[in-house]
């Protein structure tokens, strides 16, 4: 953010002494934050890359805001606790007494050294997104700003005992570019921090002596650190030493002693006069691997997942993941890892390459029989309908479908670009098109024979393009998400119903139908579920953007997102 901006942004600390804030009497109440209840959840972390956005410390505490939380790091040893269940915290300011404020996403936390509780900041400030300050002032007050026309004023800088703190709305709040060390006892912002005056001066001294306040700090030798992209920058005794790094830098904080703390995309980094080297924070040692994204549960109860390094299967009664061998991945001309996967009726799963189709895992292995795809032309994902056949949209290529007990291709073009097929109980088969939603006309004799026609079921406008829609295996229908008006249909033949989904649905990738009727959204990280009369937020793990969600036959729910997998019993949940 250029200086222009921040300038815009923030007011000059004279007018601020003379402004008189405008009250509104809001009250933010705190809540102990437990994000979900254990008993009813099983969890696995994915092993990924943890972003790190903000960095600080304070009495010997270095605290790590991440893209899963915050993490609570001992500088000398390299021991760590972490708070994952927080989810994305890009400010830090801690206090006094091993006390911590973070915020991120739409949320504020606050850490008294023992609990977490949670910031309702609903009946202070709508739509509290993308904070760029955390800040304590002289007088002790805590303030929190976001963009240039939403700024709250806490009184004090300690959730009471009662949970609740009194919060102003004001029009102007003391300029960080003007006499900062002598307003702020401690600032968060997204491009500079400290948490000290001391810190304030270091970084005053760096842009007396002509260098960047910006991503940069003063070691206790005296010598010049900073950050551009993926390059540290050392400046000892009128010498420079460019430091190039493989992941862009976020952040940096002074340590205690010699050196300094990096934020990288990739990790948190430890750099001195010596040496540079990350610190793991442990998530690159988890046995599920990144990004999990698509799940199928097959006839034993063995969970099966597509990550970013291929296949993998939890089976049934285990609690730990297991490679599956690629196969094929060498041979055939295939060149990327399995990218869809579907339970089987016979057992195990079948799996597509993109140009494919395999069976394996259950008590026979079928190798792989080759799709009569252009070459423009992929399998994206599969669906098997109750007598087993195999189908799969291909966008530009219509629609394909596997009959296993002939070891028939066949091909189906209601319109070229489908990119989603489904099946009812029936046998009835779904697609979802360019134009609209396409239904297979009437079955005659054996599901094996291939529907002869299609019909449009119903047709929707260019704008209205962007639609989810998933099975109700009870009322043998589906219900239709559209992402652009946010609205939910159910249908048969005809709309039986509507209703208004209960949040923004622009990336909403999953619509799933349980046994019990239920409706499963995925796509944010949050988990919503409609139960025919209300919609209901359940708290999950630490999970990312949700990608996939499935159920299996003991009525649990399953979900795959960016930074893992969860297994949500509803039977075990007595809230």
């Amino acid at each position: 953010m250029s200086r222009s901006l921040i300038c815009l942004i923030f007011c000059t600390l004279a007018l601020a002494a003379c402004q008189t804030p405008q009250p509104s009497s809001p009250v933010a109440t705190f809540v102990t934050f437990k994000q979900f209840r254990d008993e009813a959840w099983t969890y696995w972390p994915a092993a990924r890359p943890l972003a790190i956005y903000a960095t600080a410390l304070k009495d010997g505490v270095l605290w790590v805001g991440t893209s899963s939380g915050v993490w609570r790091v001992d500088p000398r040893t390299y021991e760590y606790v972490s708070y994952a269940q927080l989810g994305e915290i890009t400010l830090l300011l801690p206090v006094e007494n091993g006390r911590l404020w973070a915020a991120g996403e739409s949320s504020l936390f606050y850490f008294d050294g023992q609990q977490w509780s949670m910031a309702n900041l609903q009946t202070v400030m709508e739509d509290w997104n993308s904070y760029h300050l955390l800040g304590l002032d002289q007088g002790g007050d805590l303030w929190l700003a976001k963009g240039s026309d939403a700024r709250l004023r806490f009184a004090g800088h300690a959730s009471p005992a009662n949970g609740t703190m009194t919060a102003e709305r004001v029009e102007l709040f003391p300029n960080p570019e003007s006499d900062q060390c002598g307003t702020w006892v401690a600032l968060a912002t997204r491009r500079y921090s400290y948490v000290s005056e001391a810190e304030c001066k270091n970084l005053a001294r760096l842009r007396q002596l002509g260098g960047p306040r910006d991503n940069s700090a003063l070691d206790q030798d005296g010598s010049a650190w900073w950050f551009e992209d993926h390059t540290l920058y050392h400046l000892k005794d009128d010498q420079l030493t460019e430091l190039p790094w493989p992941a862009y830098f976020t952040t940096i904080t002074p340590d205690a002693v010699e050196g300094v703390w990096l934020g990288t995309e990739e990790g948190l980094v430890r750099a001195d006069n010596r040496t540079m080297q990350p610190i793991s924070l442990g998530l690159e040692d988890y046995q599920l691997h990144k990004r999990p994204r698509n799940l199928a549960v097959d006839l034993a109860g063995n969970v099966w997942v597509v990550t970013a390094d291929g296949v993998q299967n939890l089976l049934q009664g285990r609690d730990s993941w297991e490679t599956v061998t690629d196969f094929g991945l060498d041979e055939y001309g295939n060149t990327r890892p399995f990218g869809t996967i579907a339970a089987a009726h016979e057992g195990g799963i079948w799996a597509t390459h993109g140009k494919d189709l395999w069976r394996f895992g259950g008590p026979s292995v079928m190798l792989p029989v080759e799709a009569p795809l252009d070459a423009r032309c992929r399998l994206i994902r599969l669906n098997v309908d109750p007598a087993g056949n195999v189908w799969s949209p291909s966008p530009r290529c219509g629609i394909l479908q596997y009959i296993p007990t002939t070891n028939q291709w066949v091909r189906h073009e209601p319109e070229a670009a489908i990119d989603e097929v489904l099946s009812d109980t029936n046998g009835t088969v779904y697609a979802r098109g360019r134009s609209g939603l396409y239904t297979s006309g009437p079955v005659t004799g054996s599901f094996v024979i291939s529907f002869t026609h299609w019909s449009l079921l119903a047709a929707h406008s260019a704008r209205e393009r962007d639609l989810v829609f998933a099975m109700n295996a009870q009322e043998d229908g589906f219900w239709v998400a559209s992402l652009d008006t946010g609205e939910m249909q159910f249908y048969r033949k005809e709309p039986r119903h509507a209703l208004k989904m209960p949040f923004q649905v622009r990336n909403l990738h999953r619509v799933h139908v349980d046994k019990a009727g239920k409706v499963w959204l995925g796509g944010t990280s949050k988990l919503v579920m409609f139960n025919g009369q209300t919609w209901q937020h359940i708290a999950t793990p630490s999970l990312g953007i949700i990608r996939d969600i499935t159920s299996d036959s003991l009525g649990r729910i399953l979900i795959a997102g960016d930074q893992g997998i969860a297994i949500y019993d509803p039977a075990m949940d007595k809230q």
